[in-house]
């Protein structure tokens, strides 16, 4: 509802025309495709810092002489008094309990949540612990370096975030003023805009227009989406 709400108003000020309703619902489609990408880009953001929380646990359960399966398992354990039951990760760790129960591999329970969270540090990470596995390395020290490396990049992207936090909220004002300056001569001026709707000519010159605003907004989202 509310991309066909956003998408006919946009419209409706370049064309000024109750037509616009019907390639509204088309924008409405557009806007949840979009929405759901966002949401899904989101959530791999939270699991992100939560998997660089585990593996941070887990490397110094490690260090106090657990095993690996069960570093993982108290590192899970330890995670649900910081961030509760009710979160990826969590679901994460009791599916790898009832995995280890079946006799499933641990690097095998790793790639699979890699694959399923489309995170290309826990990819990583699944990839880097499976070849130590395999060629009998020190699980230990691989851990410990993945986890720095992990910590390293998070705190780089906080940073990036928190830097372009202002950023942010100026590209959608940025975004709004145009419709801000043409509301404003609209009301101040009513005749101003008038040659440009409902003929021809000015039908393909606010198509270029909004073409190139459209141009210019997807080019500000992919500015400010900076990744590490």
């Amino acid at each position: 509802m509310t991309g066909f709400i956003v998408g006919s108003l946009i419209l409706y000020f370049f064309y000024k025309t109750v037509y616009v309703l019907i390639p509204g619902i088309f924008c409405s489609i557009l806007y949840c495709s979009w929405q759901k990408k966002e949401l899904c880009r989101g959530r791999q953001y939270i699991l992100e810092q939560q998997f660089k929380d585990w593996i941070q646990v887990t490397a110094s359960c490690l260090r106090s002489g657990y095993s690996v399966e069960n570093a993982f398992l108290k590192a899970g354990d330890e995670l649900k008094l910081l961030y509760g039951n009710k979160t990826d990760i969590q679901t994460e760790v009791q599916n790898m309990k009832q995995q280890i129960l079946n006799n499933v591999t641990l690097e095998n329970i790793l790639w699979d949540f890699a694959q399923r969270s489309g995170v290309e540090d826990i990819r990583n990470f699944a990839d880097v612990f499976e070849v130590g596995k395999r060629t009998g390395g020190n699980l230990n020290e691989m851990i410990d370096n993945c986890c720095g490396i992990i910590t390293m990049k998070a705190a780089v992207e906080q940073e990036i975030h928190t830097l372009l936090h202002g950023k942010s909220m100026e590209q959608k004002i940025m975004c709004l003023a145009p419709f801000a300056i043409i509301s404003y001569i609209q009301v101040t001026s009513p005749l101003y805009f008038s040659p440009l709707y409902h003929n021809i000519a000015g039908i393909c010159i606010m198509t270029g227009c909004l073409l190139l605003y459209l141009f210019s907004v997807g080019l500000s989202l992919h500015i400010i989406r900076i990744e590490v």
